[in-house]
């Protein structure tokens, strides 16, 4: 029997956002010093294509 033969665990969205925060606040802390998140960069993306077309 494997490992996760032996865990029955159901996966279910409390344990999914618990694994979730588990893994991303080690990443949070290593990419911390880049300056933009995703909605960040796209916000200012569509700043800029807003002036280019005036």
């Amino acid at each position: 029997m494997s490992a996760a033969e032996g865990q029955s665990e159901e996966l279910t969205h409390d344990n999914l956002d618990d694994a979730l925060d588990k893994v991303s606040q080690p990443l949070k802390g290593k990419y911390a010093h880049v300056p933009y998140s995703s909605e960040d960069l796209i916000r200012d993306k569509k700043h800029e294509a807003e002036l280019e077309d005036r």
